[in-house]
């Protein structure tokens, strides 16, 4: 399974579903949300970290770190060779992609609209 995310007009209408990243067997595969076929694609998901005494990662600045959702947290368990094993994280909110991750950190849905609340 690789992450994807759905470029067809319907999904890239809403910033809810624009934002939204899915795990598909192939770039053929049916958009989950909208249900079109063809328009998925590859995409980077980049978790955020969040300080953690007793967290798996290293930082460069000596703290230690874990991610912020569960999926990272399950992924990162697995083989690094595994599609869900997380490759980009960051601690800096804004560049933060994963949709469970913003949920954690406080966004709010509304109307299937992600909302970032600050």
């Amino acid at each position: 399974m690789i992450p994807v995310k759905c470029e067809s007009a319907p999904c890239k209408s809403s910033l809810a579903t624009y934002r939204s990243t899915y795990y598909a067997n192939s770039l053929a595969d049916a958009c989950p949300s909208c249900g079109l076929s063809g328009f998925l694609v590859p995409c980077a998901i980049i978790h955020h970290l969040v300080e953690d005494r007793y967290g798996p990662i290293q930082g460069q600045d000596g703290k230690r770190y874990n991610f912020g959702c569960e999926s990272a947290r399950r992924g990162y368990r697995s083989h690094w060779k595994d599609p869900r094993y997380p490759r980009h994280y960051t601690p800096i909110i804004s560049a933060v992609s994963c949709t469970d991750c913003l949920l954690g950190l406080g966004a709010r849905e509304l109307n299937g609209e992600l909302l970032v609340v600050r």
